[in-house]
Formats: C-alpha cells, structure tokens, sequence
C-alpha cells in the first residue's frame, strides 16, 4: 500500500531535499568551525590537559576511596574491641555473682544405675 492510501501522506521530494541540505549545511559549517580551532587554540596541551585532569581526578578518587576502607576497618577493629570489654566485664560480674556450683556427689553413694532396654529381636516385638 502507498502512503496515500493508509490516509497518511509520507514525506515529499522537496520535503527530503531540503532536509538533506540542511543537514549538509550544519555538518559543513560545524567543519569549518572546527577547522578554525587550533588558530584560537592548541589541541595537543588541550587534549593532554584534560588526560591529565582526568588521570588526577581517578587517582584522587581512588585515593579517597583507599582511606575510606581504611577509616572503615578501624571503626569496627574499635566497635569489636568494645564489644570484647563489654562481654568480658559482663562475664566476669556473672561469674562472681552466679550461685555457687551444686556439690559434686561423694564416691561413697553410688550412681544410680539407668537400665536401657535391650533391642528386639524381631519385627513383632518392635510393634509393641
């Protein structure tokens, strides 16, 4: 089906044209500027200014990103050694106010002897 059918007209010839020729345009006056550039400008120390602001700018990042793990890692060596005393000092007032420990049983009562059933034989009696 044509453009003219489906009710909608598609782009003209002249329409096409005048786009191409704007488009030529643009691209040939954004060459020439450019052209006109290293007159006002010079590319290389541009080009090699900008590397190295960019090199500089990772190395501080990374830098900074090092000495942030790094502050990272103390405060938790510092949070664990806390931890450590708290517990300890918990630990050492529970030991010292805990109950005494039950006594042990002397060797003249015996233990009472715990008889542990014998297994069964077969399946039947293992029912039971």
């Amino acid at each position: 089906m044509s453009a003219h059918r489906r009710g909608k007209p598609g782009p003209t010839r002249l329409r096409s044209f005048l786009t191409s020729a704007v488009w030529l345009g643009c691209g040939s006056a954004l060459m020439f500027g450019l052209a006109q550039l290293p007159s006002y400008l010079d590319t290389v120390l541009f080009f090699s200014t900008a590397l190295r602001n960019l090199t500089l700018g990772l190395m501080h990042f990374g830098t900074g990103v090092l000495q942030l793990s790094g502050a990272l890692l103390l405060l938790g060596l510092v949070s664990l050694s806390l931890v450590l005393l708290i517990g300890g000092v918990v630990r050492g007032v529970k030991a010292f106010m805990a109950a005494p420990a039950r006594p042990s049983r002397s060797k003249k009562q015996p233990r009472a002897l715990v008889r542990r059933r014998q297994p069964a034989t077969s399946y039947l009696l293992q029912s039971r």
